[in-house]
């Protein structure tokens, strides 16, 4: 059988050795793949104004009502024109 002959003082020698290794691997791992954002940095928030110019005033129109309304060829309720039937063509 192994017989384990290390004192307390070789055992934290070692273990120590083991936690650097495992740290420089760790660092040379993380800085070979670059930077991963994995949440996209924010724009920067911006204060603004948000009170609108009031609208321009709508422009005064005034109607100016004709009494002279043009007179139609016709009279009211005057008969229509006779219907003219078309004719088939050959």
């Amino acid at each position: 059988m192994y017989r384990n002959s290390l004192n307390s003082r070789d055992r934290a020698v070692t273990i120590g050795l083991v936690l650097a290794v495992h740290a420089g691997l760790a660092l040379a791992l993380l800085n070979l793949s670059g930077t991963v954002d994995i949440i996209p940095r924010q724009p920067d928030l911006e204060i603004f104004d948000i009170t609108a110019d009031p609208p321009p005033p709508e422009p005064v129109v005034d109607l100016v009502q004709n009494d002279e309304k043009e007179k139609p060829k016709k009279e009211e309720g005057a008969a229509s024109a006779k219907n003219i039937e078309s004719k088939a063509t050959r």
